[in-house]
């Protein structure tokens, strides 16, 4: 979708060029660099119509969500026009938020741009008016092959979903247009793992091009997560096919089975180990994280750790509270804010800078502690750890600071220098923030 007709957007070559220099820097060592955010995933809203039994929004508890504000949606053009990849959701769903339909239209056709959905609002106008933008790829969340399971884990009607999926598989067929391309996903817990293979057969028969399943993210087992359904109650931890690791990984290899039979892509997790108690193989995972791929895999993938993750150098992660993350696997501790700084100058920040040193130096940022992602899972915060460039700059600040007060001290004498000792406190303040 283009906002006038003159057409200033980045040619793919110059999209491509981005993304080369932006693994270049990574590789290199580069932390102040001069490429863009390969991605940008911006948290368009954290209101949902849905009530998911493993999101935050089926629990009841306390808790506010918002749309991202129009005005910060404006603020964010120079990385969604320069971005590879676009991906426009978060928590909640897209189409809620009109400022939605505002960011669709920053992007153009040389991107790689796409959405999570659960259907429920594609109808037929959102549908056209999504098939005619330059979205490349919308996935519904489904999480089950049956009504049954369907309405127990996401409590809404199945053939809604299913109906919307059709209209656009088949409006893109009549009008002679490849994108959208059409994917479905399913977060696996042990009350839909059974169901995984006919989900494979229900995309294909629905004519998805992809099949996406994730497993549930680890959870602090003090955590306490039950929804009560139907008659049902949804537990976290008891639906973690961690604790049902044989049954996981027997249904897994079932639905890749299934997916090379049908000829259908199947993409599996990630970002985290899909099959339990036992390692990787790197064979069974048939498709890169996306398309294109953001993140590449650990040299190591059996031993991944912070100096094997290239986020901080090609991806943007922005919240609907207008902060920014490196990636949506962290604890939420923001690198800057968009209400009191371009999106621009966050990229090259201090905060940004120090995670790409930390990583360098396979330590774990705060912005990462506490993190679902394979690279730094149930590793602490390297917080005793001083940055070298930091601390060198302490030290001659001192240094400046220690000579400047015995001089001046000397000169004036102690009632004089009790009166300017404030003004010194606020010049090493400021020869600190000088040199570094």
């Amino acid at each position: 979708m283009k906002e006038s007709s003159e057409d200033t957007s980045p040619s793919k070559v110059e999209l491509d060029a981005n993304s080369a220099l932006a693994m270049e820097e990574y590789r290199s060592g580069v932390v102040s660099i001069k490429s863009k955010p390969k991605m940008v995933t911006v948290e368009t809203t954290g209101v949902c119509n849905l009530a998911c039994v493993m999101c935050s929004h089926g629990l009841d508890e306390p808790r506010e969500y918002i749309h991202l504000p129009e005005e910060l949606a404006a603020k964010l053009r120079p990385v969604i026009g320069g971005a590879q990849i676009v991906q426009l959701h978060g928590l909640g769903e897209p189409l809620m938020n009109k400022a939605f339909w505002t960011m669709l239209a920053m992007t153009h056709d040389q991107q790689y741009v796409a959405i999570n959905t659960n259907g429920i609002l594609v109808n037929k106008a959102n549908a056209d008016r999504l098939i005619a933008s330059s979205l490349s790829e919308i996935c519904f969340s489904l999480d089950a092959a049956t009504p049954e399971t369907y309405r127990k884990i996401r409590g809404a009607d199945f053939a809604t979903v299913l109906n919307a999926i059709r209209y656009v598989v088949e409006e893109k067929r009549k009008i002679g247009k490849e994108k959208p391309f059409v994917h479905m996903n399913m977060t696996l817990m042990r009350e839909n793992i059974e169901e995984a293979p006919a989900f494979v057969r229900l995309a294909h028969e629905l004519g998805a091009q992809k099949v996406m399943m994730w497993h549930m993210n680890s959870i602090p087992m003090e955590r306490k997560w039950q929804v009560a359904r139907d008659g049902w109650v949804f537990d976290y931890h008891q639906q973690h096919l961690s604790r049902h690791a044989d049954l996981s990984n027997r249904m897994i290899r079932r639905s890749i089975a299934e997916a090379k039979r049908l000829g259908i892509e199947l993409e599996l997790d990630w970002a985290k180990q899909v099959f339990f108690d036992e390692e990787n193989d790197a064979s069974e995972q048939q498709s890169a994280p996306l398309a294109p791929s953001t993140l590449e895999a650990a040299p190591d993938n059996s031993t991944p750790s912070p100096k094997d993750c290239n986020a901080p150098w090609t991806w943007m992660l922005v919240q609907t509270n207008g902060e920014v993350q490196p990636c949506c696997f962290g604890p939420c501790n923001h690198l800057g804010s968009l209400w009191t700084s371009d999106v621009e100058a966050i990229w090259n920040g201090p905060a940004f800078r120090r995670l790409r040193e930390n990583i360098l130096a396979d330590r774990v940022d705060h912005a990462c502690a506490g993190g679902t992602c394979k690279f730094v899972a149930g590793r602490p915060a390297s917080h005793d750890v001083e940055h070298p460039t930091r601390a060198a700059a302490g030290r001659v600040a001192r240094r400046a600071v220690t000579f400047s007060k015995s001089v001046v001290r000397g000169a004036v004498g102690e009632g004089a220098w009790a009166r300017i000792r404030s003004l010194y406190r606020g010049l090493r303040l400021r020869l600190g923030q000088i040199l570094l």
